[in-house]
């Protein structure tokens, strides 16, 4: 694999304020050989991406998802609808005892659909 941005002040390192520690270029994707032929023709490849460590207590993090659904609401297009109303999602998440039960608490888009809301 090809590493992008090795080292803060490396060759290709971009500074970002997402967290993004490098960045990784790997083989083509797809299972299958079709998928792979067709990820060869059109130059598309894998990629990695490493994040820097966070340190984040739970209070913080339950937090942060309450203050960005309540601003979310408000948008003409909301990134992450929910399927309930938010005051039933908000009370799940402050109620959550756990960081895997405070996205338990949320419709979340599916892993391979993430970076489309982007």
């Amino acid at each position: 694999m090809a590493e992008v941005g090795t080292a803060p002040d490396g060759p290709g390192a971009r500074k970002s304020d997402t967290g993004a520690e490098r960045f990784e270029i790997g083989g083509y994707w797809g299972n299958s050989w079709g998928r792979k032929v067709l990820s060869l023709l059109t130059g598309v490849r894998t990629l990695h991406v490493h994040f820097e460590p966070v340190t984040l207590t739970i209070d913080e993090l339950r937090k942060l998802f309450v203050e960005y659904l309540d601003n979310d609401r408000r948008s003409a297009d909301p990134y992450l609808p929910q399927d309930e109303s938010l005051e039933v999602v908000f009370e799940k998440v402050r109620s959550a005892s756990s960081f895997a039960g405070v996205f338990q608490a949320l419709t979340l888009p599916p892993a391979d659909e993430a970076l489309d809301l982007l």
